[in-house]
């Protein structure tokens, strides 16, 4: 999840083939890829909640 959540971060994508890429070094992407999928479908996560958290996770000042 942690690896998840940086990749998300630092690419400010959504894209779960380029979150994929990022993921996991030595490991094909396409491995990456199934992975994140079977997380995702395998767990009802609450949006609202990972919102929240990825708000507050965010810088608060401007650079």
């Amino acid at each position: 999840m942690a690896r998840f959540t940086s990749a998300l971060l630092k690419l400010r994508a959504s894209n779960l083939r380029e979150i994929a890429a990022q993921e996991k070094a030595g490991v094909k992407e396409n491995s990456n890829y199934r992975q994140i999928r079977r997380f995702l479908s395998d767990y009802d996560v609450g949006f609202a909640a990972l919102g929240r958290l990825l708000i507050r996770l965010l810088p608060q000042k401007p650079p």
